[in-house]
């Protein structure tokens, strides 16, 4: 499968709230390659192949950040609240897909330099920004208070194998297991592989909280994206874009789990990062470890640069890096399971 258009299907469609879209396109990427799909009221979608009854998940988040409407004005504007961590700085002059009756866009209005009273440097908070439909009195037809919202940026390739896209937190690890799930169905896999793609991770993790309690799994692997290098970040504070996946170290973490991914990455001769961290990890990883009596749980991160903005980066060799230490942890795990 042919990483930039897996990730590029998955970066064009949404999943924020009561959207579900990316849901069925995750379907249909990941069926040749399980048993068994299974559709949980929030949208969380459970991806299962059948083994000898011991679990082994990998998980990564489905959902992305996005705004809900707050208000509809007569004149085609509306307002706009948060879903989930948005870098305000970036709203001004956005491009916005509205998920109304019909979808609609629009854009974050930014008053010209010229215009402006204060030269201020502070910037507007949310409540200040309106979006501009041009639809005038007719977008009270087709959008509605509570729908929701997303940037509208497309994904678009860079130099040295890199991409942008909105929502590449976390359709990048998404990318990841559809990729592990190809390469293990050709593998000889005794255990049951859950692979599971959560809602609600930007807003607190109740997706992997409630799907990991049913899957009832024995350990598990959650990945999700982390802090990339880039200009004014602090070199000790993230991981280098193309230098591999980034195993996290933490107390809240099995450290056996670490191991494992370390061992891999250093037998099959792919490059890793290690990501240390002094407690808890801002990640469904957090969740899934203090499920039912406890979760052997591990993190890979892929390094992206510009987090919960429209033009996240990441590097290919990354995603399909990430793939292959999953792929090796499963196998490792197998052989402690079946022994």
């Amino acid at each position: 499968m042919n990483t930039k258009e897996l990730l590029f299907k998955l970066c064009e469609q949404d999943f924020i709230g009561s959207v579900h879209d990316c849901a069925k396109t995750v379907e249909l990427l990941i069926s040749p390659y399980v048993d068994e799909i299974q559709h949980r009221n929030d949208g969380t979608v459970c991806a299962i192949k059948h083994g000898n009854g011991k679990k082994i998940m990998l998980e990564a988040h489905i959902d992305q950040i996005g705004f809900i409407v707050t208000e509809v004005f007569d004149d085609g504007f509306l307002r706009l609240q948060k879903v989930g961590g948005i870098d305000i700085r970036t709203l001004p002059a956005s491009e916005i897909k509205i998920h109304g009756k019909e979808i609609v866009y629009g854009a974050v209005c930014s008053v010209p330099p010229h215009l402006q009273k204060s030269k201020s440097e502070k910037f507007p908070s949310i409540d200040e920004c309106f979006v501009d439909t041009c639809l005038g009195e007719k977008l009270k037809d087709v959008v509605s208070v509570g729908d929701y919202a997303v940037y509208s940026n497309t994904p678009v390739s860079l130099m040295s194998g890199r991409v942008s896209s909105r929502s590449l937190d976390d359709r990048s690890a998404c990318a990841a297991l559809i990729l592990a799930a190809e390469s293990l169905s050709e593998k000889d896999v005794k255990s049951t592989v859950v692979y599971q793609f959560s809602q609600a991770e930007e807003l607190g993790g109740s997706g992997a909280k409630t799907a990991t309690f049913d899957m009832n799994v024995d350990c598990a692997l959650a990945c999700d994206v982390s802090f990339g290098d880039g200009e004014d970040v602090k070199p000790h504070e993230c991981g280098k874009l193309g230098e591999g996946p980034m195993i996290g170290y933490s107390p809240s973490l099995s450290r056996h789990t670490s191991d494992i991914m370390v061992s891999v990455a250093e037998r099959e001769n792919i490059p890793y990062q290690k990501e240390i961290m002094n407690g808890r990890t801002g990640t469904d990883a957090d969740h899934i470890a203090i499920t039912r009596s406890g979760v052997e749980c591990g993190l890979v991160s892929i390094p992206l640069r510009y987090m919960h903005t429209p033009v996240e980066t990441v590097e290919l060799c990354d995603i399909d890096n990430t793939a292959g230490i999953m792929v090796g942890f499963v196998l490792e795990k197998d052989g402690e399971l079946c022994d």
